[in-house]
């Protein structure tokens, strides 16, 4: 209806569906068209219709462009702003995995490194400590050649190991540090009998018995510490009878030949309270039954006073003869030591020990 109360003649234009878009399906526009008055205005009317048609067919279709193009545009927009903020925490998670990856790497290899560091720092303390106790060792070798090396608060009663230039790993004997200053190493003992000291000469040049207890330490051993070069030795034999009297003979030098020269006794300067008995051996060599070097044509001295010595023809004392108690009936084959009890008293303990002299 017009304000000029003449109905309008109301025209609906289907349009065309627009590609691609369902919601506007089936829609319409409707155009005004004013009443027919005249054949003039429904000529105007019919131009008018048509250009009307026209442009409102043109404004739908740019309409429904805008509409289907903003939807798009929109959803577009939103995702692609997921799409980035995906992207953003992918990125973020692959990198920090990356990371982490990285610092990994780097600690294993920082500890391997630091591992191998101390492995070398390890061997080289390890070199460097066996060079100290090689060097050492070679220091104390050098030094402890017997029991007098040692300073006397460094010194130890009984057995130790000591070094003589022929026994580079060392030999044990026993140090006797309580008599005269100590410093002594003992080489022979004679103290309840149980030891058999009737042995041939192998036996006597490499040594029997218990330090702790009887033995001889042997004329190779006794040789090579005895004959240190540049050095002298002093013999000092310690005797006790069977009433528990003692006494003692001391020489201030003292040595053992080798074996080349049959282990020959050097000895001289005595001083003591038993008598000299041993001077008389000097420049003799070792006899034992199976070895007879004494000058006793007659008879070998070690078989027939049952003691292997230096015996000349044949002896004044015979520390190494059978061990009795005391008084005995038959002629010098005890523990004999002439000028303190004679030629038929066998000793109860005898101690014979050599020492450097200072």
């Amino acid at each position: 209806m017009t304000k000029n109360g003449n109905t309008a003649n109301l025209l609906t234009v289907p349009t065309e569906e627009p590609l691609g878009t369902k919601s506007l399906k089936g829609s319409s526009v409707t155009i005004n068209v004013p009443p027919v008055s005249s054949p003039n205005t429904r000529r105007r009317i019919s131009a008018i219709s048509a250009q009307d048609i026209s442009m409102a067919l043109k404004t739908v279709a740019l309409q429904q462009q805008q509409l289907q193009q903003t939807t798009k545009n929109g959803k577009t927009v939103k995702l692609n702003k997921k799409n980035k903020k995906s992207r953003k925490r992918s990125k973020f998670s692959s990198g920090a995995i990356f990371l982490c990856l990285l610092v990994a790497i780097a600690a294993v290899g920082l500890s391997a490194y630091l591992y191998g560091e101390v492995r070398r720092i390890d061997q080289k303390l390890m070199l460097m400590t066996g060079d100290l106790d090689r060097k050492a060792d070679v220091i104390v070798q050098s030094l402890l050649k017997d029991c007098s090396y040692a300073t006397p608060w460094d010194r130890i009663h009984g057995i130790t190991r000591v070094y003589p230039v022929a026994y580079p790993y060392g030999i044990e004997v026993y140090c006797d540090e309580k008599t005269d200053g100590g410093g002594w190493t003992v080489f022979q003992r004679r103290l309840h009998g149980k030891e058999n000291f009737q042995r041939k000469w192998n036996a006597y040049v490499k040594g029997f018995g218990k330090l702790e207890e009887e033995f001889w330490m042997g004329l190779e051993r006794i040789h090579q510490i005895s004959s240190d070069l540049g050095f002298e030795y002093e013999l000092r034999i310690d005797m006790k009878d069977f009433d528990n009297n003692t006494a003692y003979a001391q020489y201030s030098k003292f040595r053992v030949g080798p074996a080349s020269s049959g282990y020959e006794l050097f000895v001289n300067g005595y001083s003591g309270t038993a008598g000299d008995s041993l001077q008389v051996h000097n420049r003799m060599k070792f006899t034992t039954t199976d070895q007879d070097n004494d000058l006793d044509r007659e008879k070998n001295c070690a078989l027939y006073h049952h003691g292997p010595w230096w015996h000349r023809s044949c002896h004044s004392s015979n520390l190494n003869g059978r061990y009795k108690h005391g008084v005995h009936k038959t002629y010098a084959d005890g523990v004999n030591w002439r000028h303190w009890k004679g030629d038929y008293y066998s000793l109860k303990f005898v101690e014979m020990k050599m020492r450097r002299k200072i």
